[in-house]
């Protein structure tokens, strides 16, 4: 018998063995969604950093209006087609929230979608996403002035801590 509390322990009742116990170790469920949100987190970082030098490739044979109207409908298709299986209201209730949405689409979708195809036709892909990662640092820093948020220790930690890791990728 096993008296771990890591382990459980399983009898075979048809093993040939006698009274042989097989320890299997048990894990929880939180040890499970951790493993696979981890994957997940591995999975999205290559796809995404991929991506760009497969925009790069792309803008070769197709123009950059016509590329991003491709993936973005695709895009768009594939969201509410798994907003519809599984059965999430998508519906937008307010105007104003209908407006918020309208203008958050064009300037973080649209625009920021064309100005980088067509930057990486003027550039290299690596200057690209390097200027890319700098959105959070804009954003922190003018979140004071539009938002009103100031910055306490945690995000300026997070805010010097970014700004050193592009100032190492830029070197």
């Amino acid at each position: 018998p096993c008296s771990s509390r890591e382990c459980r322990c399983y009898t075979s009742p048809l093993s040939s063995r006698p009274a042989g116990t097989l320890k299997v170790p048990s894990t929880s469920p939180q040890q499970s969604a951790d493993s696979s949100a981890r994957l997940m987190l591995v999975a999205v970082s290559l796809a995404w950093g991929l991506s760009w030098p497969a925009m790069k490739i792309a803008l070769n044979e197709i123009p950059p209006f016509s590329m991003r109207v491709g993936t973005s409908g695709l895009a768009t298709a594939t969201l509410f087609a798994l907003a519809f299986m599984q059965r999430r209201n998508i519906r937008v209730h307010s105007g104003l929230a209908w407006a918020h949405l309208v203008v958050a689409g064009c300037l973080n979708i649209a625009c920021f979608t064309l100005f980088a195809a067509f930057a990486q036709l003027a550039t290299a892909t690596s200057r690209v996403a390097i200027l890319t990662y700098t959105m959070p640092i804009w954003a922190a820093l003018l979140a004071y002035p539009i938002l009103g948020e100031r910055l306490n220790l945690s995000r300026g930690i997070s805010l010097l801590l970014c700004i050193i890791g592009l100032t190492v990728l830029t070197y």
